[in-house]
Parts: structure tokens; C-alpha cells; sequence
């Protein structure tokens, strides 16, 4: 299995539309061996106000990945954006744990502000699977 110490984290934000964000974590095995990495990652979210928000997992499958040294695997974190005007739910860092275990990475958070929500149909706060990126150009 893919541990905390094979492993080195970076966060980006990928988001391109102004209703759903998108930040992608990528893990990067640097530990000189091939692991396995298989499932979801727990992801808790910190305010700028000191709370905590999990993110729920998406419906999508999770396959296993082998990664060798110096590949990597990523996920995708989706958010509502923050449309209204207002501040919105500002968050400072991030807790990432790697599927299967328990050590987690703080990364700060990359993007903008979440929607303040309630509970309607403005988007999902969620996470994708990891799974392995491809080595080609097409991605």
C-alpha cells in the first residue's frame, strides 16, 4: 500500500466554470518502490473561523492503481464557487489523508471562497476516487 512516507502531496486549482470548482490533489510516490493505491481520500477542510468541514465521497468506482516511483495519482475535490458577492466561506488549509491510511497532509487550500449553501441545488461539495494520471500528452 501507498503510506504517508511514499508519498509527497500538492494541491492546484483547476477550476475553469463559475458555478463548480474543481482543486486537484496529486500524490506523488517518492518512495524509491512501486505501491498500491486504491479508493478514496479522507479530506477535512478548515475555515478561516477554526471549523472543520468533511467532504463527502462521490458516487464514482474506485480501481487500484500501482504506481511506481515518480508517478503519480490524483483526485478531484469539486466546490460550489462563491457567486453571490458576498465573502463566502473562506478556508485556509487542508487535511489529506491518502486512501488506507491514517497520516494526513496539510496543504492550504489553492482556491477561492465556498458558496454559503442551503442545501439547495447550487452545486456539491465532493470528492473523486484516486486514480493513476496518465503519462501520455492527450492526459
Amino acid at each position: 500500500m501507498c503510506r504517508y512516507g511514499m508519498l509527497d502531496a500538492t494541491a492546484a486549482d483547476n477550476t475553469t466554470d463559475k458555478t463548480n470548482g474543481v482543486v486537484t490533489v496529486t500524490f506523488k510516490n517518492v518512495a524509491g518502490s512501486d505501491c498500491r493505491i486504491s479508493g478514496f481520500p479522507g479530506v477535512d477542510l478548515k475555515t478561516s473561523l477554526g471549523d472543520t468541514l468533511s467532504v463527502d465521497r462521490n458516487g464514482e468506482q474506485a480501481l487500484p492503481q500501482i504506481l511506481k516511483e515518480g508517478e503519480t495519482a490524483a483526485f478531484h475535490i469539486t466546490f460550489p464557487v462563491n457567486n453571490s458577492g458576498g465573502s463566502g466561506v473562506r478556508l485556509t488549509d487542508m487535511a489529506v489523508t491518502p486512501p488506507n491510511e491514517i497520516e494526513p497532509f496539510t496543504l492550504t487550500w489553492p482556491a477561492g471562497t465556498l458558496a454559503v449553501t442551503d442545501g439547495g441545488d447550487s452545486g456539491k461539495l465532493e470528492i473523486s476516487p484516486v486514480g493513476k494520471v496518465s503519462d501520455s500528452p492527450a492526459g
